[in-house]
């Protein structure tokens, strides 16, 4: 009788193969978590630059359509508008929030500066502001946001 010869795979080859894969296995995962992690700072970047960008362009839409921006005190603000409907921006602790009505938004400020309409604004009735540079945090550096209001004649004849 003849004997068959079983092939096999040594004890050698067998260790030798264990590394490799183990090399290969560690390296898939170190690629995945460095991309999921990429994926995930995208994602928050862009969420972060969205959130910004729709605050800004609330505010920018509020001064453009509004009849005036009045000053409440160092940090808040009425934006009046022609059918007297007004929205509150209000600074509190390192936040602007904009309400109107059961709306809240939010945006982290560093600084907010106000310009008047008038230099004197102790006699006038109400105090107008003209523009309003908001300083935010967009990737951790400070960000400038500028908002300007254009008043018709009668806020200025009235002022005068």
């Amino acid at each position: 009788m003849k004997m068959k010869k079983i092939k096999a795979f040594t004890i050698l080859e067998m260790i030798i193969n264990l590394a490799l894969m183990s090399i290969i296995i560690s390296m898939v995962y170190f690629v995945y978590s460095f991309f999921s992690e990429t994926v995930s700072d995208y994602s928050n970047m862009s969420e972060e630059n969205f959130e910004t960008q729709l605050f800004y362009m609330l505010l920018k839409d509020d001064f453009y359509l509004s009849d005036k921006v009045v000053s409440l005190n160092e940090g808040d603000f009425n934006i009046v508008f022609y059918n007297e409907e007004t929205i509150t921006y209000i600074q509190k602790n390192e936040y602007l929030f904009r309400q109107k009505g059961l709306q809240i938004d939010s945006l982290k400020v560093t600084e907010l500066q106000f310009e008047f309409l008038l230099n004197d604004t102790k006699e006038a009735s109400e105090k107008l502001i003209k523009s309003i540079t908001v300083k935010s945090l967009l990737y951790n550096k400070e960000v400038p946001l500028f908002v300007y209001k254009n008043y018709f004649s009668n806020y200025l004849i009235a002022e005068q």
